[in-house]
C-alpha cells in the first residue's frame, strides 16, 4: 500500500510539473515582450513604394513609369524580380496574372529575355523594367534604394548573384529581403550589407522571429499588417525596426503604428 501512495504521489508531481512547464512556456511565449531596458531603434527607416508604388489605380507595376511617378514621394521602392527562360533578371511580380495584366498574354512558361523587352516595347500600358534599366535609373535618382522582393525559392540566390556580379558597383543601393534564416549568410557572402528578414514565407514564433533579429544585423523586420499588433512592439522595444503590409488606408497605418510598427510598404500612402 505504502508503495502504491508513493507511486501516486510521483505520478501527480510528474503531472503537475509538466502542466507547469506546459503553461509557463505559454507565459513566456505570451509575454515575451517584458523587457527590464527598452532600447531606442538602431536606425530610422524610411517607408517603402510597394512594387514601385502605384500609378492611378494601377499597382504591381513594377515599373520605370512607376518609379517617376513616385521618385519625389518615396526614397525606397519595393521591386519584385523574377528570371526569365534565359535566366535574365527582369521587374515583375509573376508570370501568370500580373504579367497577363501588363502585355495581355496567357504565359504558360516565363518568356525569353527577348520576348520579355519586345513585350515592355509594345505595352499600352507600363514600362516593366530590366535588372540594367533599373540600375540605370537608380544612377540617375541619387539617393533611392531598392528592396528586393524574390518570389521564387529557386531563383533566390541566381538573382542576388547576377546583382552581385553584373552591378557590383551598386550593390549598396539594394536593400535584400531574405524569406528564411539560412539565406542570411549567403546574402552576406555576397557582399549585401542591408537586409531585411520578411515574414510572409516564415512562419515563426514571435519567440523564433525575435532570437533571429536580436543577433543578426538587419534593416528591418517586415510583417504582414495581419501580424503587427502582435509581434512589432516586441521587436521596437529591442531596437529593432520593423514594417507592416502593405497598407493604403490611413485608418490601418494609425492601428500599425500603435501597435508598434516603425513604417509601412504602400501603394499610395506617401506621408
Amino acid at each position: 500500500m505504502k508503495i502504491l501512495k508513493k507511486f501516486g504521489m510521483a505520478l501527480l508531481v510528474s503531472v503537475f510539473l509538466l502542466i507547469a512547464a506546459f503553461y509557463g512556456k505559454r507565459y513566456y511565449e505570451n509575454n515575451y515582450d517584458s523587457i527590464e531596458n527598452i532600447l531606442p531603434l538602431k536606425h530610422t527607416i524610411p517607408r517603402v513604394a510597394h512594387a514601385g508604388g502605384g500609378i492611378g489605380i494601377s499597382t504591381y507595376t513594377n515599373s520605370l513609369d512607376a518609379l517617376n511617378a513616385n521618385k519625389d514621394k518615396f526614397s525606397i521602392f519595393e521591386i519584385d524580380l523574377n528570371l526569365t527562360a534565359d535566366n535574365k533578371v527582369v521587374c515583375i511580380h509573376d508570370w501568370n496574372q500580373s504579367a497577363t495584366s501588363a502585355f495581355g498574354v496567357d504565359f504558360k512558361t516565363p518568356p525569353t529575355f527577348s520576348e520579355f523587352t519586345g513585350l515592355v516595347k509594345n505595352s499600352k500600358h507600363w514600362k516593366n523594367c530590366t535588372l540594367e534599366t533599373l540600375v540605370d535609373w537608380l544612377e540617375k535618382n541619387d539617393n533611392k534604394l531598392v528592396v528586393t522582393d524574390i518570389k521564387t525559392n529557386k531563383d533566390f540566390e541566381k538573382i542576388i548573384e547576377t546583382i552581385s556580379r553584373v552591378h557590383a558597383k551598386n550593390i549598396d543601393r539594394f536593400i535584400v529581403q531574405i524569406y528564411k534564416p539560412e539565406q542570411y549568410e549567403t546574402v552576406k557572402n555576397y557582399g549585401f550589407t542591408k537586409i531585411i528578414m520578411t515574414l510572409y514565407k516564415w512562419h515563426a514564433t514571435d519567440r523564433k522571429v525575435i532570437d533571429f533579429a536580436e543577433v543578426h544585423d538587419l534593416f528591418a523586420v517586415t510583417m504582414p499588417y495581419s501580424r503587427a499588433c502582435n509581434l512589432a512592439s516586441k521587436l521596437s522595444q529591442r531596437g529593432i525596426p520593423t514594417y507592416a503590409h502593405t497598407i493604403n488606408e490611413e485608418i490601418d497605418f494609425s492601428k500599425a503604428r500603435s501597435c508598434g510598427v516603425t513604417e509601412i510598404y504602400t501603394d499610395y500612402l506617401s506621408g
